[in-house]
């Protein structure tokens, strides 16, 4: 649903009738009533609803924050017993929590009902791993019919959320690649058809992605101005208040263009490549990437991303970089490095060498670089130097600098 569609607030309500000691959200059997059987409902026996979101500073103020309004300040408050980080019943048992997303703090929990709120923002691989570990967790306990339930906007395709994943897994499921009946997946976004350069156009698409009912108490001048504004992102605007899955302004390529361009390409034994290394210190990943000389074909040998919780990137020589380069150079012809130059000076050689490979060839004068070496590498970008009064604000700072590519032809 687009922005403003008192999602948040919907999740809080259902995550309160989850935790009350009296809601009648489970089916305990049937009674007749005339000459229907209707069923017998209720409440949770010793509930766990973790609500997870960004970052726990987001949970609590968005899904969680309505929770606690609820349970704190309702008429049923003396039914319960609330803070900040948690809210259990009065009688002690059932708890709901903000979650932060570090994925092993979620394994072995006995979830009964658990709520990520917007999750298009949910990217990082941390994020994704919590939300799959949150999933396994579903299972655990059948008698209690625990589910999981998702609100979110629009996100931008290719960045891999897991509201990217979810709307995926739905349409295969439309399209019967798959089966899941136990699915409940709604998504409402404004057709391709209308003209939004028009105020016509433009009102037609906002009351479409909102829907009859939320059109009639929205405010939709005040949306419409949004977009006449020059400084707004049209793309966010299609994405929160349209409701469409488009590709941000800040990406350089379409991902929906870029997949179906897609193609099957495998690089042979012994083809020439250029190898190139993007290093970091303190707040980056560290990756390989290779250049198929002839095709021109990309693609990512291996990537090290920090882990949660710490405060600088692995050495190089303490980590498996140290030891990656020498399958590649085996299998490939490397024919020139591209490098970053502030960052794991001392690793080239061990790169290089591949510890014990069987690479070699030409260098760009005829001579032979000996085996287990490659050809040549191309030339470092000059570092400029800096003041000493800045090096310690730069050491948080630190970003792979890359070689240009003409310098390896």
């Amino acid at each position: 649903m687009r922005k403003g569609t008192a999602k948040t607030e919907l999740a809080g309500w259902i995550a309160f009738a989850e935790l009350h000691p009296d809601a009648p959200v489970r089916t305990d059997g049937w009674k007749r009533q005339g000459r229907m059987w209707v069923p017998v409902g209720r409440p949770v026996r010793d509930p766990y609803i973790p609500m997870i979101a960004h970052t726990e500073e987001q949970t609590e103020e968005l899904a969680y924050a309505a929770l606690l309004v609820m349970c704190s300040e309702g008429p049923d408050q003396d039914l319960f017993d609330c803070t900040l980080e948690r809210i259990t019943r009065a009688s002690g048992e059932g708890k709901a929590v903000a979650l932060a997303s570090a994925p092993d703090s979620r394994d072995g929990a006995r979830t009964t009902f658990q709520h990520a709120d917007e999750p298009h923002r949910l990217k990082l691989p941390r994020q994704v791993q919590a939300w799959q570990t949150m999933l396994q967790n579903i299972p655990k306990r059948p008698i209690a019919d625990p589910w999981s339930l998702s609100t979110t906007t629009a996100g931008v395709p290719g960045e891999g959320s897991v509201a990217e994943s979810e709307r995926e897994y739905a349409r295969r499921i439309a399209e019967g690649k798959a089966r899941d009946p136990q699915l409940f997946y709604f998504h409402r976004e404004a057709s391709t058809g209308h003209k939004l350069s028009t105020d016509d156009g433009l009102r037609a698409a906002i009351v479409e992605a909102s829907g009859p009912a939320v059109a009639k108490w929205s405010d939709i001048d005040s949306i419409m101005s949004l977009y006449h504004q020059a400084d707004t992102d049209k793309a966010y605007f299609e994405r929160v208040w349209l409701n469409r899955w488009v590709a941000s302004s800040r990406q350089a390529f379409d991902p929906v263009r870029w997949k179906e361009l897609k193609r099957d390409v495998r690089i042979e034994h012994g083809e020439p490549i250029v190898l190139g290394f993007d290093g970091a210190r303190w707040r980056d990943a560290c990756g390989f990437v290779a250049t198929h000389i002839e095709t021109g074909l990309q693609w990512t040998l291996a990537l090290w991303e920090k882990p949660p919780g710490t405060v600088r990137t692995p050495s190089s020589g303490k980590s498996p970089m140290s030891r990656s380069t020498g399958p590649w150079l085996r299998r490939w012809t490397c024919i020139g490095w591209c490098w970053c130059t502030q960052t794991h000076r001392g690793s080239r050689r061990t790169w290089r060498s591949g510890r014990g490979s069987t690479a070699s060839g030409a260098s760009p004068s005829g001579t032979p670089t000996g085996r287990g070496r490659s050809a040549w590498r191309c030339a470092p970008t000059r570092r400029r130097r800096r003041p000493a009064r800045s090096r310690t604000a730069a050491t948080g700072t630190w970003r792979g600098i890359s070689a240009t590519p003409a310098a390896a032809t």
